[in-house]
C-alpha cells in the first residue's frame, strides 16, 4: 500500500509478504517511471522475500531510480546482500535518495 509520494519518492508500507510477491514492478514502471521507492517492512524478511525484492531493484536500477529497505532489525544476513539497500529510518533511507542524487548531478 503506498503511504507516500512526494519529491518524487514512493513510499510503500505493504502488509505482508504476499504485497511484494505479488506486486507487478511493470506496472509500477508505467505510472511512476521518475519514482524512487522506500519500502517500508515490519516483518520478518525470508530468502524468498529478499529475491523478490532484489527484482524490484535491478528493475529501478535500469531507469536509474532507488529501492531503499527501512527494517527495524538489520542482521548479518540482510548485511551481506549487497544489491539491496538496507537502512533502519526512513529518514535514512531520505538522506540517502537524497544524497546520491547530488552525487549524481555532480558527476553530470
Amino acid at each position: 500500500m503506498i503511504i507516500d509520494n512526494h519529491n518524487n519518492i514512493l513510499k510503500i508500507k505493504p502488509n505482508n509478504k504476499n504485497f511484494i510477491q505479488s506486486f507487478n514492478i511493470d506496472l509500477f514502471q508505467t505510472k511512476y517511471k521518475n519514482h524512487d521507492v522506500i519500502l517500508l517492512i515490519d516483518f520478518i524478511i525470508d530468502p524468498n522475500l529478499i529475491d523478490f525484492i532484489n527484482n524490484w531493484t535491478k528493475i529501478l536500477k535500469k531507469k536509474c531510480n532507488y529501492l531503499i529497505v527501512v527494517v527495524d532489525l538489520i542482521d548479518e544476513y540482510l548485511l551481506n546482500n549487497k544489491s539491496i539497500i538496507f537502512v533502519p529510518t526512513l529518514k535514512e533511507a531520505i538522506d540517502f535518495i537524497e544524497l546520491e542524487k547530488i552525487n549524481k548531478d555532480l558527476r553530470l
